[in-house]
């Protein structure tokens, strides 16, 4: 990240009065390092089978198309433009407000759903055994 959205991550951060820890490692404005939440949605299969809610900061075509889902199907993100304000006030929605107690909710419904279809029997490994039955068929 660039010097710009590290002090507008920090200011939202810092504004939103809510405990948070941020681990800087040298070089690390310019790469891809964040906060430990702060979530960007290539990350998402992560928090989704962790039932981890998500402050989404879409960069490209594919994540816009994620962090929408994520928000307003999944309801277990917010989709935000990065600036304080809009962090500060992402950050109260998601830690302190009644949305962010039901994007939990959602997270962790989704979270079991996630294991129930990796499970053994589950409808990933059905899946992936059809396939490769239809595979080795041809």
């Amino acid at each position: 990240m660039d010097q710009k959205l590290a002090t507008e991550m920090a200011c939202g951060l810092a504004n939103s009065n809510q405990p948070f820890l941020w681990v800087v490692r040298p070089g690390s404005v310019q790469g891809y390092e964040w906060v430990d939440f702060w979530k960007r949605v290539w990350w998402q299969r992560l928090s989704v089978s962790e039932g981890v809610p998500m402050l989404c900061q879409p960069f490209s075509v594919d994540q816009l198309m994620n962090a929408r889902y994520l928000s307003h199907v999944w309801k277990m993100g917010i989709e935000i433009v990065v600036g304080k304000r809009e962090i500060e006030s992402a950050i109260r929605r998601l830690l302190v407000d009644k949305e962010g107690e039901e994007m939990r909710k959602s997270a962790m419904e989704i979270q079991e759903n996630v294991k129930l279809a990796v499970s053994h029997g589950g409808s990933t490994q059905n899946s992936l055994y059809n396939l490769v039955e239809f595979i080795l068929s041809l």
